[in-house]
């Protein structure tokens, strides 16, 4: 099959692109997972910068290498129990600008069994435009609404697919358990390997022990300056 030249432009973008981070999985407590990803170059520019430029130009490259973060968790964590959901653990915070399809991907790699869902609380705009464009290249199991009696018309006798659902018009494609597409664990390896040497690094010798933590909080704040 041959591909068009749009296609053939992104492959190449992406894989660029992927060739100049690394990802690192920070603690998560129980039924919890989250994934950092950052840019190689300017973090290993900011650990050179803590001894020759100080802490000013150090935070500068922290803060712009600090590319993306997801933070996914079992539906059930929380006080309101959403149910089984076929075991699909939901994506609830994400940010990266530019590299959503990156994202998900580490997602799916991150998921105990290989299967996403949606917050089922809150969906932005750009995150259900993100979960229909998922709904496009990923084969799916439809979940049941929790709150359908026996007899209901959607209604399954297996409880294992019950999951809190959206009910407006429009939504469906946020009540199904998302599959991985079997690519994601080796995209997974390559980057989390990479960050491996990348902290063994001579110009992180000094940092190594407090940058997957310092990464972390230079991407959550990032976030929660978008949020204000």
């Amino acid at each position: 099959m041959r591909l068009r030249l749009g296609q053939l432009r992104r492959l190449i973008r992406e894989s660029l692109e992927v060739s100049s981070l690394a990802a690192f999985r920070p603690h998560s407590g129980p039924g919890s997972a989250r994934i950092v990803v950052y840019d190689v170059d300017l973090i290993l520019r900011a650990g050179a910068a803590w001894e020759m430029e100080g802490p000013a130009a150090f935070g500068r490259l922290l803060r712009g290498g600090a590319r993306g973060y997801i933070w996914i968790r079992d539906p059930n964590q929380m006080s309101e129990k959403h149910g089984p959901c076929r075991g699909a653990w939901e994506v609830v915070t994400s940010y990266f600008p530019g590299g959503g399809d990156l994202l998900y991907k580490l997602a799916f790699a991150i998921a105990p069994n290989g299967l996403l869902v949606s917050d089922r609380k809150e969906v932005s705009p750009r995150a259900g435009e993100r979960w229909r464009k998922i709904s496009k290249t990923h084969s799916g199991l439809p979940l049941d609404d929790k709150t359908h009696p026996p007899g209901h018309e959607n209604h399954t006798e297996d409880p294992g697919d019950d999951c809190v659902c959206w009910a407006e018009d429009g939504m469906e494609h946020l009540n199904v358990a998302y599959a991985a597409d079997g690519t994601e664990a080796t995209l997974l390896k390559t980057l989390e390997d990479r960050h491996a040497a990348v902290m063994r690094d001579a110009a992180l010798a000094e940092l190594a022990p407090d940058m997957e933590e310092l990464l972390f909080q230079a991407v959550s704040q990032k976030f929660a300056d978008l949020m204000l």
